[in-house]
């Protein structure tokens, strides 16, 4: 995927790389080890269109842009998208059919459907 921040165009890739990016910002830590985990909370967050958790998704999936967006013109970029809603669901699309996410993203419907108040 490919969206233009301050007239640059940025491309947005969601695989393994993109898991360790998001954990860096999102990642659980526990008594000051790294768990990871970010993409099982990024994803619901993400359906509830959460635009901080949204940004966050932009910058850990924009890895390669060099200069990678600062997080001040990812939340401007944001501000003004024309439809962010489209973007949330083109976004959540895109990770979920992803690779290294789909396996996660099923199971976590599951566990939403077996359990629907967690």
């Amino acid at each position: 995927m490919e969206i233009t921040i301050n007239r640059k165009k940025v491309q947005l890739q969601f695989g393994v790389r993109f898991l360790r990016e998001l954990d860096k910002t999102d990642g659980m830590e526990i008594q000051g080890q790294q768990y990871g985990f970010a993409i099982q909370t990024a994803l619901p967050k993400l359906e509830g269109y959460d635009p901080v958790t949204l940004a966050n998704v932009i910058h850990a999936a924009a890895y390669k842009a060099s200069p990678r967006p600062s997080f001040e013109a990812i939340d401007d970029y944001l501000d003004t998208v024309e439809d962010l809603e489209g973007l949330f669901n083109e976004i959540r699309g895109l990770i979920e059919s992803s690779n290294a996410i789909k396996l996660a993203s099923k199971k976590l419907k599951e566990i939403s459907a077996k359990n629907p108040q967690a």
